[in-house]
C-alpha cells in the first residue's frame, strides 16, 4: 500500500503545473526539431564561417516574454548567450505547427585573405594557430523562408513574414540583409 501511495504522489508531483515543462520550452523544442529537418543543409557565416543554420538556432535562448502569439503565427526571439548582439527569431504557423521562417541577426564572420603583416605575425609568433576571423562591424539580417506552396495566398504570406522579420531586425539595427527561400513543396 505504501508503494502505491508513493507512486501516486510521485505522479501527482511530476504532472502538476509546478513541475510541467514551461510552454516556451515546448515551442522551442518544436522549432528545433523542424529546424534540424529543414535547415540542416543550409549554411551561413554567422559567428563562425559556413555554419549550419540549425546549429546557430540551437543557441537561441527564449524567455516567456519573447513569445508573441498573433492570429496566424507565433513569433519567438532570443539572443546568443554571452553575445546578445547576435540574435535569432523563428516563426511557427499556429494552424499547422510548422516552422514558417527563421531569421538571424549576425556579424557575418568569415575567414579572409590575410595581409602580409598578419601572415608574418601568425607564422612567426603563433605557428599552428588558426587566423582570427574577420567580422563585419554592423550586423546583417539573414531571413530563411520555408516555402511549402507556390499558390498566391502562400506567396503573400511569405511577403508578410519577411516584412515582419525585417521589422524585428530594425529594432536592433542592421546594415544589410540576405533573404533565402528553402523550398519544401
Amino acid at each position: 500500500m505504501r508503494i502505491v501511495r508513493l507512486i501516486a504522489a510521485t505522479l501527482w508531483l511530476t504532472c502538476s503545473p509546478a513541475f510541467a515543462k514551461p510552454a516556451h520550452e515546448d515551442v522551442r523544442g518544436l522549432v528545433m526539431k523542424q529546424a534540424d529537418q529543414l535547415l540542416a543543409n543550409v549554411h551561413a557565416n554567422v559567428y563562425a564561417p559556413d555554419m549550419r543554420v540549425n546549429i546557430a538556432l540551437e543557441e537561441l535562448t527564449i524567455a516567456n516574454q519573447a513569445i508573441q502569439k498573433e492570429d496566424n503565427y507565433t513569433f519567438l526571439s532570443g539572443c546568443r548567450p554571452q553575445s546578445c548582439g547576435e540574435k535569432a527569431a523563428a516563426v511557427l504557423n499556429n494552424a499547422t505547427q510548422e516552422l514558417a521562417a527563421t531569421a538571424l541577426l549576425s556579424y557575418n564572420c568569415k575567414d579572409d585573405i590575410l595581409a602580409p603583416e598578419e601572415i608574418t605575425y601568425l607564422t612567426t609568433r603563433q605557428p599552428g594557430k588558426r587566423p582570427a576571423l574577420h567580422c563585419a562591424h554592423d550586423p546583417i539580417l539573414m531571413v530563411y523562408i520555408v516555402r511549402r506552396s507556390i499558390e498566391a495566398p502562400a506567396l503573400y504570406e511569405e511577403r508578410a513574414l519577411v516584412d515582419r522579420l525585417q521589422q524585428w531586425g530594425k529594432k536592433f539595427g542592421y546594415q544589410g540583409e540576405l533573404i533565402r527561400i528553402v523550398n519544401r513543396y
